[in-house]
C-alpha cells in the first residue's frame, strides 16, 4: 500500500520539480564542499534521487526540462564564444584546434573499434572527446590568466573544435536515422548537405539580419528582445530536426548567428545565462545524472571501456597540448594549463553520447564508461589548471578589444543619440556593451534625481535603438569625473567617449576642462567627439607626423581602432591624409581605404575635408599642431565633425598642462 502511494507521489509533476529544485540547490553546495565542480554535483545528484538508487525522480521525468537545457547550453556555447579573440590568435588557434580534434578523434574512434563497435558508432565516439568545455575557465580568471596568450588560444580554438565534433554529429545521426529510409549513401549526404546548408543560412544570415531590426524596431523593450533569442534559438533547433540533424545542431550555430548581439557582459546575455542555469541546464545534467546505474558504473566491463576512452582522450589533448606549446614557444606551465583545461569534457560530450544512446550506436555500458570519464575529467581539470595557473608568469597578456565596454558620460546635448550610436558602432565591432552614465553631485541629488532618471531613459532609449546592448547607470557621486572613473572601473571599461558639445573657454583654460579631468585619471583610452549639424558621410583619420614619441603611438593606436571599427559597422568610406614627411606605419588599413598624400600641417589641408565628414585625430597631434584646439578645426573645416582619440591618463583639451605617467601605458596592439 505505501509502496503504491509513493509511486503514485512521484509520478506528479510537482514533486519532481520539487525534488529536481533540492538537488539544484544542495548538490552543487555539497559538491564545492569537496573543492569539485557544482556541475559534477548535479550529475550525482540526478543518479542518487534517479530511478536506480533512490527512485524519487522516475525514468522520463525530466525529459522536457532536460532538452530545453541542453538545446539552452549549446546555444550558450555558441554565444559565449569570443570571435574578436578568435581573430585575434587565428593562426595558433586554428593549429591547436585541429590538433586538439584530430588526435582525440583518431584515438577514440580506434579505442571504439578495437571493442568492436560498428564505424558509425566509432566516429561519433571519436567526436565525443575531440570537443571539449571550458569547465574551468573562472579557476583561470580568478588567478589573472585570463588574458595569457596561451589561455586565449584554447579559448579561441573552442569554435572550431565544437563545430567539427558537432558537424560530426550531424553527420553520423543523420545518416543512422536516414539508413532504414534509404540505402543510397550518396543520397544521404546529399540531403544531409542540403540540410545543413539550409540551416547555416537561417542561423548565420537570416537570424542575424531579423535581429537587427527587430532589436532596432519593437525590440527596443528587453524582454521582448529575451524571448526573441529563446524563439531564435529554439526554431532553429526545429529546423535542424526537420531537415535530419539534431536540433542541438541547430541550437549550437543560432548561438554564434547571434553572437555579436549578446555581448557576454551585457544584460541581454546576463538575462539568458541567468534562466538557463536556474533550471533548465541544471535540470539537463540532473537528467544525465538519472541515467547512471551505480552497478553498471561499477562493473569491470564499464571501468575496462573508462580507462580505454580516458586514456585517448587523456593522450590526444597532451599531445595537442605538448606540439602547440613548442610551436608557439609556451612554457611548460602553460602547457600544462592548457591540456587542463581542454580535458574537461561536459557540455558537446553529454549531448553526443545522449544522442548515440536514444539512436542506438551506444548501449548502457557505453554510456556509463563515457559518464565516468566526464566525471573523472571534471576533477582533473580543476585540479590541474588551479596547479599549473599558479606556475605561469603573467607575461604574454592580451589586451582587451577597444570596444568590449564603452563608457558613455551623458549629458543633455543636442546630438546625444548621435554619440551613442558612434559608441555602439565601436561596441558592435567587438561584440561589447554600451554603458550611459548620468552622474548627479552627492550635494544636491535629492533636487536634480528626477532630472537625471528622465535624461537616463533617454539615452537608454537612443541606445536600445541601436540594436547594441546598452545598460544605463545613475551614480551619485562627488563629479561627473569622478562618477564615470568609478563607473569605469566597476564595469572593466575599455573605452571612454565623451561627447565634447562646447569649446574650451576661460574657465577651462585656467582650471582645466571636465574632459581633462577623466583623460588624466582613465586607466583606459578615452576619446573626444564633437559632432556638427549633419551626420557624418565619410571618415577621415589624419594621422600626423610621426615624433617616435611612446604617447603618440599610442594616441595613434586608439585612432585607428576607433576609425576602423566605425568603418566595419557603418560601412562609410575611410579617407587616410598620410604625411609626405615622416609618416608612421598603418600597417591595419583596410584594402578599400583611400590614402592621400599631404604636408604634415593640418592648417595646409583643411581644404582636403568636407561637409560630413568624421576627422578621427591622435590627442598627440592635436597638441603638436601650434597650439591649435579641435575647435578651431572644426570651424577651419566648415560643419565636420571631430574625434580626439588618447591612450590611457592622455586626453586633454585646456592649456592646463598634465603630467603624464608615460611609463604606465600599454601597447593598445592592434584591432579585432
Amino acid at each position: 500500500m505505501i509502496e503504491e502511494i509513493f509511486a503514485e507521489i512521484t509520478s506528479e509533476a510537482h514533486w519532481v520539480l520539487a525534488v529536481l529544485a533540492l538537488i539544484i540547490i544542495a548538490a552543487p553546495l555539497l559538491a564545492e564542499r569537496f573543492r569539485l565542480p557544482g556541475m559534477l554535483g548535479l550529475v550525482l545528484g540526478g543518479m542518487v534521487f534517479g530511478p536506480y538508487v533512490l527512485g524519487w525522480l522516475p525514468a522520463g521525468s525530466l525529459d522536457v526540462l532536460g532538452g530545453l537545457g541542453i538545446f539552452y547550453l549549446m546555444f550558450l556555447a555558441g554565444a559565449e564564444l569570443d570571435i574578436n579573440l578568435f581573430q585575434r590568435y587565428r593562426t595558433a588557434a586554428i593549429t591547436f584546434s585541429l590538433l586538439t580534434f584530430i588526435g582525440p578523434f583518431a584515438l577514440s574512434a580506434a579505442a571504439a573499434r578495437f571493442v568492436d563497435l560498428s564505424w558509425s558508432a566509432a566516429l561519433l565516439m571519436g567526436a565525443v572527446w575531440a570537443s571539449h568545455t571550458l569547465v574551468a575557465y573562472p579557476i583561470v580568471r580568478e588567478t589573472g590568466l585570463a588574458s595569457n596568450k596561451a589561455v586565449a588560444v584554447v579559448v579561441g580554438a573552442t569554435a572550431i573544435t565544437d563545430t567539427l565534433a558537432l558537424l560530426v554529429l550531424a553527420l553520423v545521426s543523420g545518416t543512422a536515422a536516414s539508413e532504414g529510409a534509404s540505402g543510397n549513401g550518396t543520397l544521404i549526404l546529399l540531403k544531409l548537405g542540403f540540410g545543413l546548408g539550409l540551416l547555416l543560412l537561417y542561423t548565420m544570415v537570416f537570424l542575424p539580419w531579423l535581429a537587427r531590426r527587430f532589436f532596432a524596431g519593437p525590440g527596443q523593450e528587453r524582454m521582448l528582445r529575451f524571448v526573441f533569442v529563446f524563439g531564435a534559438f529554439i526554431s532553429a533547433g526545429f529546423l535542424a530536426e526537420l531537415v535530419g540533424i539534431e536540433g542541438l545542431v541547430g541550437a549550437f550555430f543560432a548561438g554564434i548567428g547571434l553572437n555579436r548581439f549578446l555581448p557576454n557582459g551585457g544584460l541581454l546575455m546576463k538575462q539568458n545565462e541567468f534562466f538557463a542555469s536556474a533550471l533548465f541546464i541544471p535540470a539537463f545534467l540532473v537528467s544525465v545524472g538519472m541515467l547512471i546505474d551505480p552497478r553498471v558504473l561499477i562493473s569491470m566491463s564499464t571501468i575496462r571501456l573508462a580507462l580505454l576512452f580516458g586514456g585517448a582522450l587523456a593522450v590526444g589533448k597532451f599531445l595537442a597540448a605538448a606540439i602547440s606549446g613548442w610551436r608557439f614557444k609556451f612554457s611548460w606551465a602553460e602547457v600544462g594549463v592548457i591540456f587542463s583545461l581542454t580535458i574537461a569534457q561536459a557540455a558537446a560530450t553529454l549531448a553526443s553520447t545522449m544522442v548515440g544512446l536514444r539512436i542506438g550506436l551506444f548501449d548502457e555500458t557505453v554510456v556509463n564508461a563515457v559518464l565516468l570519464v566526464v566525471l573523472v575529467s571534471l576533477v582533473l581539470t580543476s585540479i590541474g589548471t588551479l596547479f599549473f595557473a599558479q606556475k605561469v608568469k603573467p607575461e604574454s597578456l592580451v589586451v582587451r578589444p577597444l570596444g568590449t565596454s564603452v563608457i558613455v558620460p551623458v549629458r543633455p546635448t543636442k546630438t546625444l543619440n548621435r554619440t551613442l550610436a558612434l559608441a555602439a558602432n565601436i561596441a558592435q565591432a567587438d561584440a561589447g556593451t554600451v554603458t550611459p552614465v548620468v552622474v548627479i553631485p552627492e550635494y544636491d541629488a535629492q533636487r536634480l534625481r528626477p532630472e537625471a532618471k528622465k535624461l537616463l531613459a533617454q539615452a537608454e532609449k537612443f541606445g536600445a535603438a541601436t540594436t547594441a546592448d546598452v545598460e544605463g547607470v545613475l551614480r551619485i557621486d562627488a563629479s561627473l569625473p569622478a562618477g564615470v572613473i568609478r563607473e569605469m572601473q566597476e564595469r572593466e571599461g575599455s573605452l571612454i567617449l565623451v561627447e565634447w558639445d562646447k569649446p574650451p573657454g576661460l574657465q577651462h583654460m585656467l582650471f582645466g576642462h571636465e574632459i581633462d579631468r577623466i583623460g588624466a585619471r582613465s586607466t583606459v583610452p578615452a576619446a573626444a567627439v564633437r559632432f556638427a549639424q549633419d551626420d557624418f558621410q565619410r571618415i577621415v583619420l589624419v594621422p600626423g607626423r610621426d615624433d617616435g614619441s611612446t604617447g603618440y603611438h599610442v594616441d595613434l593606436q586608439v585612432a585607428i581602432q576607433i576609425a576602423l571599427r566605425v568603418h566595419k559597422e557603418t560601412q562609410r568610406p575611410l579617407l587616410v591624409l598620410q604625411p609626405k614627411e615622416q609618416a608612421p606605419d598603418l600597417p591595419e588599413l583596410p584594402k578599400n581605404a583611400q590614402i592621400l598624400l599631404v604636408d604634415a600641417d593640418i592648417k595646409g589641408n583643411v581644404h582636403h575635408l568636407q561637409k560630413g565628414d568624421l576627422v578621427i585625430l591622435p590627442g598627440a597631434t592635436i597638441r603638436r599642431w601650434l597650439g591649435i584646439r579641435p575647435a578651431e578645426l572644426v570651424a577651419a573645416g566648415k560643419d565636420v565633425s571631430v574625434l580626439v582619440a588618447a591612450g590611457p591618463h592622455r586626453l586633454t583639451f585646456s592649456k592646463a598642462r598634465i603630467s603624464y605617467d608615460t611609463e604606465a601605458i600599454v601597447n593598445l596592439g592592434g584591432t579585432s
